[in-house]
């Protein structure tokens, strides 16, 4: 699987971001939406299993994980994360702020930081309710480890040959 981004700071790998379409699913369909980051989102189906996977392959590190989802005005769906089969998250989607090409719905939801290593399977399930698809657009993790994402800015004197100093 591709990532649709990918951020590096210093040689570091920062943060990764997928399009919830290239993972492997269970039930969800693919559909077009103009206000998604690459034109689609994923659509939960009635009474079906639900399920986007990734197979991480990425550095060993904690990561914070977020998807961005479609939180929509007519029902009250919920997402759920979990890591080589452990739940670790679930969220209700119930905000009623838009439709599902409304830009205002497409809201992120933190998962939260687990530790990861090349191999682990991170899932992402969806259940419908009333008219509330479970929609997914994006899923990024962010590495949250030990390093500093910026520069620092060390010793910035100057000296001439003659060893006098510069202003």
């Amino acid at each position: 699987i591709f990532p649709y981004s990918v951020c590096v700071s210093g040689g570091v790998l920062v943060t990764v971001v997928y399009e919830a379409e290239v993972l492997d699913l269970e039930g969800y369909s693919v559909e077009a939406n103009g206000s998604a980051s690459g034109g689609q989102t994923l659509r939960a189906k009635w009474n079906a299993t639900n399920t986007a996977t990734l197979s991480f392959a990425g550095e060993t590190g904690s990561y914070r994980v977020t998807v961005i989802a479609v939180d929509e005005n007519d029902g009250r769906s919920n997402l759920s994360f979990s890591l080589n089969g452990v739940p670790i998250s679930t969220t209700v989607l119930d905000q009623d702020i838009g439709g599902p090409t409304s830009p205002a719905a497409f809201v992120t939801i933190d998962f939260g930081v687990v530790d990861l290593v090349a191999g682990d399977e991170l899932t992402f399930s969806g259940n419908v309710d009333a008219g509330e698809y479970a929609r997914l657009d994006l899923i990024e993790l962010m590495n949250v480890g030990d390093f500093d994402p910026l520069p620092s800015a060390g010793d910035d004197s100057a000296s001439t040959d003659a060893e006098t100093p510069v202003d």
